[in-house]
């Protein structure tokens, strides 16, 4: 499956170009040789109801989205762009990648690159791991807003309203 493809200028002038899996939207910067691709997207605040995913892990037949937890929030049929429920990674907490080299296995986190299979811990089960298919690309996604001085605080309050904080230490 080819990937779109398209060039076009930044607002500093800079050439950026656009490349992206089937069933992902947004502005790319040139993939990088690991398979990070990098999206910028303008958004409203507060954010579009539904899951927010900060970065998607890109299979040969899957697209694992992922909130800023690395919890698994999405998968995603590539081939019809179809979500999967009740899919076995939901819910599973992204730790990084592997791929086996001959006798070794060569491991790579927070997020896996290229080649590697995605890594995915069990929730409350620690030691206990699942693997994808090799990765095709890993997509992160920055959002970007524009507002009033003196509208930042509620902003911010509409940005990070869908988060739960992590206990205190």
């Amino acid at each position: 499956m080819a990937k779109p493809r398209d060039e076009f200028q930044t607002g500093a002038g800079d050439r950026t170009v656009e490349s992206r899996p089937a069933g992902i939207s947004g502005k790319a910067a040139p993939p990088a040789a690991y398979g990070i691709e990098l999206f910028t997207e303008e958004a409203k605040v507060p954010p579009d109801a539904g899951p927010w995913s900060i970065c998607e892990v890109v299979t040969r037949n899957s697209i694992f989205r992922l909130d800023g937890r690395f919890l698994c929030i999405e998968v995603v049929d590539r081939a019809s762009g179809k979500p999967k429920p009740g899919h076995k990674f939901l819910g599973r907490r992204l730790v990084g990648g592997q791929r086996q080299l001959g006798t070794m296995l060569w491991l790579c986190h927070p997020i896996p690159l290229r080649g590697a299979a995605a890594v995915f811990e069990a929730p409350g089960r620690r030691s206990h791991y699942y693997v994808t298919s090799p990765v095709e690309s890993v997509v992160m996604r920055v959002t970007s807003v524009t507002v009033a001085d003196s509208q930042s605080v509620a902003a911010w309050d509409g940005i990070s309203g869908g988060a739960p904080q992590p206990p205190a230490p």
